[in-house]
């Protein structure tokens, strides 16, 4: 089979050669004129066209490793969505940020807008080493096991826009994780702090995970030391240029690599570029799965950070700008598209609480708002079948009343999964009924312990809350002590769900409101 004319086009460009350049002349230009070639471009500086269409606009996704950036360059990201005409960004699963409806014309002003504020979007998008994602809190928290920002930082220095990895079959992902605040077992590469067998602090290495219609967990690898770790992934990286699928884009990350070679053939690969074993990974400590909501000590002393809820990922500029001016210093973004204030003074915690308030962005350690993560969805997705931030808006007010209790609520608009509905203790998957919107709701993938199922199929929107409501009820009624939803859900629900007379159930739970 004959390699994709897309991976021709990548054989015979650099797309991070002479950027400037490349911009200047397509700020000339309009969309219509935009070339197979320069659409590589386009998205390897993290660029994607969206809704609507017609008007010929782009998202720019800003590259933040470890979720890092300061409240200068939030204030700059939001003088971008100002003097460009955006009214929101959106926070990613990725750490991400992202800008809308940005005209070919406005890109150069941008880049340089991205430029004087050190951010880059660089390898945001495309077939490149993608935002390397990790622990929000990381050097922040007292009593840390192991600081993992050093290796995140490391490992984004090293890949960032190098041409000698800018052709990579498909995209790559990278985690970097701790505490189990961050899903490492769905990306290609995770490293996950635990001692080896002596003791002694580093990750343990797994590989081949992600999500979207075939999902899988990552298998594990080996045991890496700290210092070793960048050399490490390189080498997989370098063994994922050479071997990865480059006919069929549907069959070329690197879990299809590890599916069709086996775990054998791929740790022998890459000891053999190493020139040495790698030890066997231990067992993984158990975890609290955490999100850093509310207010927490910082190693420093006098210091807090503040993990704070952001309703559906989203914020308007206003809401952009206001926080860069009330940030004391560095801030976080975070997988499930919430934000951590770092720096602040114990002092100023009432304060700060109030004005984050003000900005309806309440401090709340345990909020449905802090627990959905929504994907960007149909209202600016080509690949969206449904809209989902307005549909997060609305279900998160018919929720309000009712305690969250760290159950976990993603929506993703299409099967491809962006807002990793297989992973959340409640999953909304959008689909279509004779053209209406419709979502399919999964359960029982918020431990990490299986991938979601789906329960309920073909919710109308104005079905879900109550289907949610009648699912938690069930769930506080007949859980056992200490049982997580997922849990529940995997004992109790998912064999349920397959009895015609689960639907008159949740039905007849929805109606009666007083049971929760």
């Amino acid at each position: 089979m004959a390699i994709s004319p897309l991976e021709d086009i990548k054989a015979r460009i650099n797309p991070y050669a002479e950027r400037d350049a490349a911009f200047a002349r397509l700020a000339r230009g309009t969309v219509a004129a935009i070339t197979p070639e320069d659409d590589v471009v386009l998205r390897w500086h993290g660029l994607y066209r969206h809704r609507p269409a017609e008007e010929g606009v782009f998202m720019l996704r800003i590259k933040l490793p470890n979720g890092e950036i300061t409240a200068a360059q939030l204030g700059a990201v939001a003088a971008i969505a100002r003097d460009r005409g955006a009214a929101y960004v959106n926070l990613t699963t990725r750490q991400d940020l992202q800008v809308y409806g940005l005209a070919l014309a406005a890109l150069p002003a941008a880049f340089a807008a991205l430029d004087a504020a050190g951010l880059t979007s660089r390898g945001a998008c495309g077939d490149a080493v993608r935002n390397v994602i990790g622990c929000p809190a990381a050097g922040l928290a007292p009593g840390e096991t192991l600081d993992t920002l050093p290796v995140a930082r490391a490992l984004t220095a090293a890949f960032l826009g190098n041409p000698a990895f800018a052709n990579l079959p498909r995209k790559f992902k990278i985690a970097v994780s701790a505490d189990g605040c961050v899903p490492a077992r769905i990306n290609d590469v995770a490293l996950i702090v635990a001692p080896d067998a002596a003791g002694a602090p580093g990750f343990a290495l797994f590989v081949g995970g992600g999500l979207s219609v075939a999902p899988a967990y990552a298998e594990p690898l080996g045991w890496v030391a700290p210092e070793e770790a960048l050399a490490v992934v390189t080498r997989l990286v370098e063994l994922f240029h050479a071997h990865g699928n480059r006919e069929n884009r549907h069959q070329a990350r690197v879990k299809h690599l590890l599916a069709a070679r086996g775990l054998p053939w791929l740790k022998a690969e890459v000891e053999a570029r190493l020139g040495r074993a790698l030890p066997p990974a231990p067992p993984l400590p158990p975890v609290a799965h955490g999100d850093h909501l509310g207010v927490h000590p910082q190693r420093e002393a006098g210091l807090s950070y503040l993990g704070v809820p952001v309703p559906a990922g989203r914020l308007h500029r206003e809401q952009l700008a206001a926080l860069a001016a009330l940030a004391p210093g560095r801030l976080r973004l975070t997988h499930h598209q919430n934000l951590l204030l770092a720096d602040v003074p114990n002092a100023c915690l009432d304060a700060v609480r109030a004005a984050l308030a003000a900005l309806d962005l309440p401090v709340e350690a345990d909020s449905w708002s802090g627990r959905l993560v929504a994907c960007p969805g149909k209202a600016v997705c080509m690949k969206a079948l449904v809209q989902t931030k307005d549909h997060a808006a609305a279900l998160l007010a018919e929720l309000a009343d009712l305690p969250a209790a760290g159950i976990s609520l993603h929506i993703s608009g299409c099967p491809n999964g962006c807002g990793q509905h297989a992973i959340a203790d409640i999953g909304l998957q959008g689909t279509l009924a004779e053209g209406a919107e419709r979502f399919d709701l999964w359960t029982g993938g918020g431990d990490g312990r299986a991938f979601a199922r789906r329960t309920l199929a073909r919710l109308r929107p104005e079905e879900v809350a109550p289907a949610v409501r009648a699912l938690v009820t069930r769930y506080r009624a007949a859980r056992k002590r200490g049982e997580s939803f997922s849990a529940f859900a995997r004992r109790v629900l998912w064999q349920e769900s397959e009895k015609p007379t689960f639907r008159a159930m949740l039905d007849a739970l929805a109606a009666h409101p007083m049971y929760l």
